[in-house]
C-alpha cells in the first residue's frame, strides 16, 4: 500500500487540514520559548519547521489535481470537505503565526516563520479563501468565541456558560480566567490592551 493510500485510509482532508492548522498553532504557541538561535539543522524545532512548511507546500501542489478528480485517491468532494474544514481554522492560525512572527521582527527565528506563514498563506489561496474577508467573518463571529487562540473554545461558540470581556479594553472575551491569563502573558493582549485603554 502506498503512503497516500495509507493516510487515505487514516483520515479525510478535513481532519488532514486540522491537523496541519493545529501544527501551525503549536508553532506559533511554543516555538519562541523552543527555539534555538544558532542550533544545526538537526534542531527539533527547526525539523518541525521544515518539515511543516513542506507538507503545507505539498498540499498546495495537489489540491488542484484532487479538485479536477486527476487523483485516485481523493475527489473532489475530498477537497470540499477541507474547504469547509479551512473555513474554521485557516484564519486563526494564520493569525497566530502573524502575531508570533511580528514578535520575532528582529531575531534570527523570523526567517522560519516566513517561510510556514507563505506557505500557509498559499494554501488558504489554492483552498479559494481571502485573507481579508477570513478576518472580517472571524472578528464578526469573535465576540461569541474565547479569545486566547489555543483555547477549544476559540474556533467555535462555547457549549456551556457566557463569555466574560475584558476589564481593561472590553473589546475581547474569554471563556475563562486561565484562558484570560495566557492570553495577556502569552497571547500579546497585555500589549493591546493598553494601547486600547
Amino acid at each position: 500500500m502506498s503512503m497516500q493510500r495509507g493516510m487515505r485510509a487514516l483520515c479525510s482532508l478535513g481532519d488532514a487540514f486540522y491537523l496541519l492548522s493545529r501544527a501551525v498553532d503549536l508553532l506559533a504557541q511554543h516555538g519562541p520559548e523552543l527555539h534555538v538561535y544558532d542550533a544545526p539543522l538537526s534542531d527539533p524545532m527547526k525539523q518541525f519547521e521544515i518539515t511543516l512548511m513542506l507538507t503545507i507546500r505539498l498540499y498546495c501542489h495537489n489540491v488542484g489535481k484532487w479538485s479536477r478528480g486527476n487523483h485516485p485517491e481523493h475527489t473532489p468532494q475530498d477537497v470540499e470537505d477541507m474547504k469547509v474544514a479551512a473555513r474554521v481554522d485557516w484564519w486563526p492560525s494564520l493569525r497566530a503565526l502573524q502575531t508570533v512572527k511580528y514578535r520575532a521582527m528582529r531575531t534570527p527565528q523570523r526567517k522560519y516563520y516566513d517561510r510556514v506563514l507563505s506557505a500557509w498563506t498559499e494554501l488558504g489561496r489554492v483552498l479559494g479563501l481571502d485573507a481579508e474577508k477570513e478576518r472580517k467573518r472571524h472578528e464578526h463571529e469573535a465576540a461569541q468565541r474565547c479569545t486566547w487562540f489555543a483555547c477549544p473554545d476559540h474556533r467555535s461558540t462555547p457549549s456551556m456558560g457566557t463569555l466574560k470581556a475584558c476589564k481593561g479594553c472590553g473589546e475581547v472575551r474569554y471563556c475563562g480566567r486561565e484562558c484570560q491569563r495566557r492570553d495577556w502573558n502569552k497571547g500579546g493582549h497585555k500589549e493591546k490592551c493598553r494601547r486600547l485603554t
